[in-house]
């Protein structure tokens, strides 16, 4: 994805949609890459919601500065990105994910003291990946029995006494 006409506070976002029914989700990680150029952004946040609406969003750790690098259209120096959600369970039992790469500030990515985001400067995102532990969600059926013997020898603990 590339993007520019940037202000503070423009952002990209990313939706994931998950299999609730079939499946619960834990320690989850997220992984990028980005550039960009030398009139672009240069501060950005990653916000997370399980629920998309306005007010819900959180930052996830602090903000992080690209490292500048010298652009050009042929070749792309990334700076990968990282994030791990793991201790964000509001996340785990959501039906989406919702995630926000913020621009955070008005600086540029060629002069971060005095330089100002151009309207012609770019970010560019690529490979973002979501990771997380999936586990299967036992069947209705399973549960009773399951929780029925473990009643039933409670039961049988309590009546030796």
């Amino acid at each position: 994805m590339s993007v520019n006409n940037f202000t503070q506070g423009d952002y990209d976002q990313f939706t994931v949609n998950l299999n609730l029914g079939s499946y619960t989700y834990s320690n989850i990680q997220l992984s990028w890459d980005q550039t960009g150029s030398n009139t672009g952004p240069a501060t950005f946040g990653l916000y997370w919601s399980a629920t998309g609406t306005a007010g819900s969003w959180t930052l996830a750790g602090a903000d992080y500065v690209l490292p500048f690098a010298t652009w050009n259209a042929t070749t792309t120096q990334n700076s990968h990105e990282s994030a791990n959600l793991s201790a964000d369970v509001a996340l785990n039992t959501a039906s989406t994910m919702y995630f926000r790469i913020v621009d955070d500030s008005i600086a540029s990515n060629g002069s971060i003291v005095s330089g100002s985001v151009s309207t012609a400067g770019t970010d560019r995102i690529d490979n973002f990946v979501v990771t997380a532990t999936e586990s299967v969600v036992p069947e209705p059926a399973t549960l009773s029995l399951v929780g029925g013997f473990g009643l039933l020898g409670w039961a049988l603990i309590r009546r030796r006494k």
